[in-house]
């Protein structure tokens, strides 16, 4: 027995439905690649991550991120690794994490660059954008590897005065 109307109902929920796909709630992404340095070195397992700084790119507010390797360099990610970051406007915020893996763990700078309210690194990305302008982090006081959080490394940061 064919019921009337259901084949009405079955296109109204085939078409409700397809708004909900995967595909349409994230943006476009472009490979873009970058550079971070503390005090003049590169170090491996920091974290850069992007923060809208107007309009979020997508519906769920995603963050583009990519993490430093030996050499400081660092390719952008957002829906899945290496995928790239969407065209837009962004706060920079920097977070060095005590365990590599753990982005939870106590950062060794401090959270002086990890809250978007505070950074003052700001970036934008184009299409004609694949290489953020170098991250370079001066006079930093950050946390020695394996070291507890009350010792930092030695005299960076401090200028002294000269003796006359």
């Amino acid at each position: 027995m064919k019921l009337p109307g259901i084949n009405l109902i079955l296109l109204l929920v085939g078409v409700a439905s397809s708004g909900c796909s995967k595909d349409n709630w994230h943006a476009q992404t472009l490979p873009v690649t970058g550079t971070l340095q503390v005090n003049g070195e590169s170090h491996a397992g920091i974290y850069v991550i992007l923060v809208a700084n107007g309009p979020d790119v997508d519906a769920r507010g995603s963050r583009p991120w990519g993490v430093t390797d030996s050499e400081g360099n660092f390719s952008l990610s957002t829906y899945m690794r290496g995928d790239g970051c969407p065209i837009g406007e962004y706060l920079v915020t920097v977070k060095w994490p005590t365990e590599s893996a753990k982005l939870t763990s106590p950062d060794r700078l401090y959270d002086k660059f990890s809250l978007p309210r505070e950074s003052k690194l700001t970036v934008s990305v184009t299409k004609e954008t694949s290489t953020l302008p170098p991250i370079v982090l001066d006079e930093v006081k950050f946390m020695k590897e394996g070291l507890g959080s009350s010792e930092t490394n030695q005299g960076m940061g401090v200028r002294r005065a000269k003796k006359p």
